[in-house]
């Protein structure tokens, strides 16, 4: 936004994850930032368990306000009608310049609907995941609700995105379906995730594992955060096949991976787990590994998506091997930070053992993604983008 045309707006952030996860990592760093340029901003958001009453956290001029939700498990994130009312009850007597909505879930919709129609407040609706349509529902849910609610999902995802007056997409495959239902071109942009450059540094990979009692011999193979059985598959044959040139190789699950791990116990020697990761530690563990890992078989769901391990890895400043998937390979192929790999366990494990007999190269795409890191897709530069999203809605 220009200096001429700035303004200090409130602005209104609706996501429906509970925990702190997820879409609520995109608000709050989002936040964080159009705070720091004078802008206030409150995030609604579903509180991890309570079920009655309202939180309200506030830091300078960011304020979350949690919901209760009176559903167990997933189906808190989003669903909830005593979640929902809860927040129309809140937003009376509020007023806001912009309302940014995050996905599509029922308990975002009511309140952007809410305020659209009623309060007559610009709305932008934000789309970080090919959910419904074969996406990542179809993946990550059981038959049942993909035959029930997976319906529901779906033409809420879909049907509700013609009510936004400017749109924000994480990937590049989201804006070419978002013009496929006919919304203009023109009102569509390009936000990816932005990287914690601040938190999380690159590190001695040798004090790294000093730190968290890891054997400084093997050579580790990371993954952070969640896996898809299809991508654990990939990874754990691809890694298994590199440990016939590379001695000591080891597979090192960082946070949660959400994978029974029962139907893995022909790899149990060679795979390590975490544990949950407290977030001021992540740059030790990343730092730990040889190498870091996008193993995304190439499917409609890791096509559509944007994965924020990698925004995660790329501050770490460590050597990344990716898949063909969505918007990384543009970017792998175009900056040359990383090295690209066919979505199958020959190809993968070429790549690893590549890695693993270079150090030279190693230590370049390390540089070279934690410069890009800080120059082209840090949080401030994200912020930039929705700066200028928030004055072309207010100027139209």
């Amino acid at each position: 936004m220009s200096q001429s045309n700035k303004q200090n707006l409130n602005i209104l952030f609706l996501n429906h994850n509970s925990g702190g996860a997820a879409t609520f990592r995109r608000c709050y760093f989002l936040g964080e930032e159009l705070v720091k340029r004078s802008h206030s901003v409150t995030i609604l958001t579903t509180s991890k368990n309570r079920k009655f009453r309202n939180i309200i956290k506030e830091e300078r001029d960011l304020k979350v306000v949690e919901f209760p939700s009176l559903l167990p498990g997933r189906l808190r994130n989003g669903v909830c009608p005593w979640d929902g009312l809860k927040r129309l009850i809140y937003l009376c007597g509020k007023k806001y310049d912009v309302v940014h909505a995050f996905d599509s879930r029922p308990t975002v919709l009511l309140p952007a609907i809410w305020c659209k129609y009623f309060k007559k407040i610009p709305l932008v609706m934000d789309w970080a995941d090919w959910w419904g349509r074969g996406g990542t529902i179809s993946e990550r849910s059981s038959k049942l609700y993909n035959m029930t609610f997976g319906h529901i999902e779906t033409f809420l995802e879909e049907r509700s995105r013609g009510m936004a007056d400017q749109s924000t997409v994480i990937s590049t495959l989201l804006g070419e379906r978002l013009e496929k239902l006919g919304y203009n071109k023109e009102n569509i942009t390009l936000l990816l995730q932005g990287s914690d450059i601040k938190n999380i540094q690159p590190q001695d990979m040798f004090l790294c594992r000093k730190q968290i009692a890891m054997d400084d011999k093997h050579f580790i193979v990371g993954h952070l955060g969640t896996l898809f059985n299809q991508d654990a598959d990939l990874f754990f044959e691809s890694v298994s096949k590199a440990g016939k040139t590379i001695k000591n190789i080891k597979i090192f699950l960082i946070g949660r991976h959400k994978l029974d791990m029962g139907k893995y116990r022909k790899f149990q020697d060679i795979i390590i787990e975490s544990g949950e990761v407290k977030d001021e530690m992540l740059s030790e563990y990343l730092g730990a590994c040889n190498i870091l890992t996008i193993p995304f078989k190439a499917s409609l769901a890791n096509h559509g998506r944007w994965p924020s391990k990698l925004n995660d890895y790329m501050s770490a400043g460590r050597p990344v091997i990716s898949t063909r998937v969505g918007d990384i390979e543009r970017i792998f192929r175009e900056k040359g930070i990383g090295l690209l790999s066919e979505d199958d366990p020959d190809s993968f494990s070429q790549a690893i053992v590549k890695l693993s007999l270079d150090s030279e190269i190693c230590g370049e795409f390390g540089l070279k993604i934690r410069r890009f890191a800080e120059n082209e897709i840090s949080w401030e530069k994200m912020t930039d983008i929705v700066e200028n999203v928030y004055n072309k809605i207010l100027e139209g």
